[in-house]
C-alpha cells in the first residue's frame, strides 16, 4: 500500500512539474503543455504573440497573430515599413533552415493606441538566395500563402520594428518567440 501511495505521489509531482510553461526563447526547450502565447513589453509598448497551438503535423497551416499595443494615455504615431511594422522569423532549432523577417525600406506612419493595437496575422516576408542550400525551402515558404513548416522544432518570432518619431533615428524593436514542434 505504501508503495502505491509513493508511486502516486511521484506521478502527481511529475505531472505538476510538467504543467508549468513559459514563452520560448532561443535555447529553451518547452514542455508539451507550454502556452501558445507570449508577451514582451518595453516602455509603453507591448507585443503579444499567439499561435493556435504549439504542436503541428507536417502539412498543417500554422495560424496565429501578433499585436503591438501602447499603454500610453493618448494615441501615438509610429513610423516603419509601409508593408507593416510586425514581421515574422522562422528558425529551425538545431538545423540550418531560416526564413528571416525582412521589412521594406520605406517609411510610413502607423497610428496606435491602447484601444487600437496594430495586428498582423502570421505570415512571411523576405527574400531568398537560391545559391544557399536552404534557399529553395525559403522560396517555397514565402510563396505558399500559408505557413507550413517541415518536421522538426522551430522558433517562430514575431518582431515589431518601428521609430517613435521621425524615420532614420534610433529604432525600437520587440521580439516575442514561441517554440513549435512539427511532427511527421
Amino acid at each position: 500500500m505504501r508503495q502505491r501511495a509513493g508511486l502516486a505521489l511521484v506521478v502527481v509531482i511529475l505531472t505538476l512539474a510538467g504543467c508549468g510553461g513559459s514563452a520560448a526563447s532561443p535555447g529553451t526547450t518547452l514542455s508539451p503543455s507550454a502556452s501558445p502565447f507570449t508577451s514582451v513589453a518595453e516602455g509603453q509598448f507591448r507585443l503579444d504573440f499567439r499561435l493556435a497551438r504549439l504542436s503541428w503535423a507536417a502539412g498543417d497551416s500554422i495560424t496565429g497573430d501578433a499585436a503591438l499595443s501602447s499603454a500610453g494615455p493618448s494615441p501615438v504615431v509610429l513610423y516603419g515599413a509601409g508593408t507593416g511594422i510586425i514581421v515574422f522569423d522562422y528558425v529551425e532549432v538545431g538545423g540550418e533552415r531560416r526564413a528571416p523577417a525582412i521589412s521594406t525600406a520605406d517609411c510610413a506612419p502607423h497610428a496606435i493606441s491602447a484601444a487600437t493595437p496594430i495586428v498582423a496575422p502570421l505570415g512571411t516576408t523576405g527574400g531568398y538566395d537560391l545559391s544557399n542550400p536552404a534557399g529553395a525551402w525559403v522560396e517555397k515558404l514565402t510563396g505558399a500563402g500559408s505557413i507550413q513548416l517541415p518536421p522538426g522544432t522551430w522558433d517562430v518570432t514575431a518582431r515589431a520594428e518601428f521609430y517613435e518619431g521621425v524615420c532614420g533615428g534610433p529604432n525600437d524593436h520587440l521580439d516575442a518567440t514561441l517554440r513549435v514542434h512539427v511532427g511527421t
